[in-house]
């Protein structure tokens, strides 16, 4: 595979965590307690879809190795916004929010190898 097909294979990814930190810089964002639940469920099971793709495209892993890898890249990712919320001025970095993105990134992750495990294997 030639370097620029990895890259545009990591491309998503690499915009969606863009898009997270333009989020994340963003100041007053209020509101209730569930859209933020949801903002980060959409943001950080979002990532992990993104970083399965590309890492099931880039490497020879198994399914389940690359979930395990794409969780855990999304929950460090998810730790750095949490650690870059705290210079933003009225954003508070919350260990809520960070389980809240370890949960939806292990489970976007997880049920994505298990479908393709279920598919590949026929």
């Amino acid at each position: 595979m030639s370097v620029f097909k990895k890259i545009l294979n990591w491309l998503p990814a690499l915009l969606w965590m863009a898009l997270i930190f333009f989020m994340s810089s963003q100041t007053g964002l209020g509101g209730p307690e569930w859209m933020s639940v949801a903002g980060h469920i959409v943001e950080y099971g979002g990532l992990a879809a993104l970083l399965y793709f590309a890492l099931s495209r880039t490497t020879g892993l198994a399914h389940l190795k690359i979930a395990a890898l794409a969780a855990a890249m999304a929950t460090l990712y998810g730790l750095t916004d949490e650690w870059h919320q705290s210079f933003v001025p009225g954003r508070v970095p919350d260990v809520m929010d960070l389980l809240t993105d370890f949960s939806a990134s292990t489970l976007v992750a997880m049920s994505a190898a298990l479908a393709l495990r279920r598919v590949t294997k026929r």
